[in-house]
């Protein structure tokens, strides 16, 4: 989760990090010094944490992941000058049913309501806000309980989707 959009105009708020059938890695903003000390926008900590923890694995499965997710992250990277990460294959759930599903949209919510796998946890914009520039301890606990939820319908997602993937892409 991050409090923008785009890189350049944003800091790494929280992520997870869910091997498949066990507990998520959560990684929060506000459990690194910068946050305390009111430097919100130096990510570099958590970045460095979350990149080496995703280095361990071969597969990186996200929806919408190599569309926003992991060139967010590699622009990170970029700017803290961190090394690349080794080579590692992706599956997209979001690419599988654009490939497979005939749907009015594609969305994460969305595909989990249609297949009855669960509902996204609905975070207000005004969240956001509070956790970004506030630092907002209450605000970063709703955040990451929509991280962590998005891990677990995205593991169910996959489930569904991995009969119709054709080829993984390589990163």
């Amino acid at each position: 989760e991050t409090s923008n959009l785009k890189a350049d105009f944003s800091a790494l708020l929280s992520a997870v990090i869910k091997p498949y059938g066990k507990d998520g890695i959560t990684f929060r903003a506000d459990n690194y010094p910068n946050w305390a000390e009111g430097r919100r926008a130096d990510d570099l900590e958590i970045c460095r944490d979350i990149t080496q923890e995703l280095s361990q694995h071969a597969v990186v499965i996200t929806h919408y992941g190599t569309g926003f997710d992991l060139r967010y992250l590699r622009a990170k990277m970029m700017k803290y000058a961190l090394p690349a990460l080794p080579p590692m294959f992706a599956v997209d759930t979001y690419n599988i049913a654009k490939m497979n599903m005939l749907v009015s949209r594609r969305r994460l919510d969305a595909l989990c309501k249609y297949l009855q796998l669960g509902l996204k946890q609905v975070v207000e914009g005004n969240t956001w806000v509070e956790a970004a520039l506030n630092g907002s301890e209450e605000a970063m606990d709703e955040i990451v309980a929509h991280n962590i939820q998005d891990c677990i319908l995205l593991e169910k997602l996959a489930t569904i989707m991995f009969p119709y993937l054709r080829s993984m892409r390589r990163l």
